[in-house]
């Protein structure tokens, strides 16, 4: 049986996509970079794809896996580089765990 995997993409503090696909969460990363990559500008932006424990964003999850975040749109500001726009990819969370990852991917792609 296929496994199914989460994508959220969340831009300046806000859910703009949430999707399942179906394969595996490293599989589907290396599908959407290609859709990704024409919309990133390199001039403007760093791309980048990091892998996380899922764990280290759903604090009292037992879960096993990763979360991979994609950051393709983002900024240097005041010294710092801020991530406007990305995608996570994981495998199915419940919705709570959804919506523990989106409280905490907002926070992140909000402007400071």
């Amino acid at each position: 049986m296929m496994s199914e995997s989460l994508i959220l993409k969340i831009k300046d503090g806000k859910l703009i996509g949430k999707s399942f696909q179906e394969g595996m969460p490293e599989e589907v990363v290396k599908e959407l970079m290609h859709e990704i990559i024409k919309e990133w500008d390199p001039k403007a932006s760093d791309l980048s794809i990091i892998k996380y424990r899922v764990k280290e964003f759903l604090k009292e999850s037992r879960r096993k896996g990763l979360v991979y975040l994609i950051s393709y749109k983002g900024r240097w500001s005041n010294g710092a580089y801020k991530d406007r726009e990305v995608v996570a990819v994981t495998s199915s969370l419940t919705e709570q765990g959804i919506n523990e990852l989106l409280n905490v991917l907002e926070a992140y792609t909000l402007e400071k």
